[in-house]
């Protein structure tokens, strides 16, 4: 007896349009006001995540918004911010989610998470570049503020074993002041 097989099939068709002009390359304070622009069509109340697609420039190539929960929090699923990424043919991301209650500090989870999505970020070849926390005025970036933190550990360390500032530390502290100022942007 010979057995049939019917076996259906799917299609998937991928649309991806440019943006009119000029892809824009993005640095830390560029990167706010462009989160700031889509979260503005956006619910005020409930926690948004999304993810910002880069080029190897830092331009632009797409966004997402990929996760939407209650007040205080929603839940991320890592398979599906890879998966649209690399759909989104990105070569580095920028990882954002807001705050309703409007404090833009971050909690114990959201560098948990961070850590989490840039190792696995790292097995992809993809590089987590940021993850920016948006309240009601200000916005967190966990990158800036973590350089600050292994800047100032090292100062101390320094410290601690008694070597003098060097002028590289000397060009370091006056580059983290104004980082230190940037991290809690206004």
């Amino acid at each position: 007896m010979d057995t049939i097989y019917n076996i259906q099939t799917i299609k998937v068709r991928l649309k991806v349009s440019e943006p009119p002009g000029r892809k824009k390359t993005l640095d830390g304070d560029r990167v706010i006001s462009y989160l700031r622009g889509i979260y503005r069509k956006l619910d005020e109340d409930q926690e948004h995540f999304t993810i910002l697609c880069l080029d190897q420039k830092n331009r632009v190539t797409g966004y997402k918004v990929l996760f939407s929960g209650g007040t205080t929090q929603t839940t991320v699923d890592p398979k599906i911010i890879f998966r649209t990424a690399l759909l989104m043919g990105a070569v580095k991301l920028v990882i954002c989610h807001n705050h309703p209650g409007g404090d833009s500090r971050p909690s114990p989870d959201d560098e948990q998470l961070t850590a989490r999505l840039e190792s696995l970020g790292d097995q992809l070849c993809l590089k987590v570049v940021d993850h920016i926390i948006l309240g009601d005025r200000t916005a967190w970036s966990l990158a800036r503020s973590k350089a600050i933190d292994d800047f100032l550990t090292e100062l101390r360390e320094n410290r601690a074993r008694g070597v003098r500032r060097t002028r590289r530390l000397r060009r370091r502290a006056r580059g983290h002041a104004e980082a230190r100022r940037l991290a809690r942007w206004s």
